[in-house]
């Protein structure tokens, strides 16, 4: 019984370490603010869904080092926490887009105006979420490192495994159950 309750205390607490600092600052995502190659000067996004999609956005897994292969050129994505209307801090990211890589990646810079226990972290964006997040800063005059677009391909190679294995299970289980099937000849000489 113990047992169970260390498991579910550390799903629980691996849940909560990987919460959005948005989420731990304040109550709702204001405003978001970009810079970043191709966009003139500052961009303020405002509208509600796009605030929303990034606020979703930005609650990914974390990595333990920075990714291989990112180029110099980064967007600075500050989003604006408050409460009842008034800012009350900024999360500071850089997105990294795409560069021969399936998705992009974030690094956490910090927070003004506040503190978060996962500044300097790194997350991997999922491919649907950069795809998205790309149209978006192209949408807004973007360029640089979005006009080179993504060169990589998913790998195929865990599906093929998976169905791989799912074969041979089912191929074990077959067998299984044809030999219990089978007649046994008790009759020795």
């Amino acid at each position: 019984m113990k047992i169970r309750y260390a498991l579910i205390a550390l799903l629980l607490g691996s849940i909560l370490s990987v919460v959005s600092p948005t989420l731990a600052v304040a109550k709702e995502l204001v405003k978001v603010i970009v810079l970043g190659p191709g966009l003139n000067g500052e961009v303020e996004i405002t509208d509600p869904d796009q605030v929303s999609f990034f606020e979703n956005l930005v609650r990914l897994p974390v990595i333990e080092e920075k990714p291989d292969g990112l180029s110099d050129a980064f967007f600075e994505i500050r989003m604006a926490v408050g409460s009842a209307g008034e800012i009350v801090a900024y999360n500071v990211y850089h997105y990294y887009p795409a560069q021969g890589q399936v998705a992009g990646y974030f690094y956490y810079a910090g927070v003004i105006e506040g503190s978060s226990s996962v500044e300097g972290k790194w997350f991997s964006l999922a491919e649907d979420g950069d795809r998205a997040l790309r149209e978006l800063l192209v949408s807004l005059g973007a360029a640089g490192p979005l006009a080179e677009g993504n060169t990589a391909q998913p790998s195929r190679l865990p599906l093929v495994m998976a169905i791989g294995l799912l074969l041979v299970l089912i191929l074990a289980t077959a067998a299984v159950v044809w030999w219990r099937k089978s007649p046994i000849d008790d009759q020795y000489p």
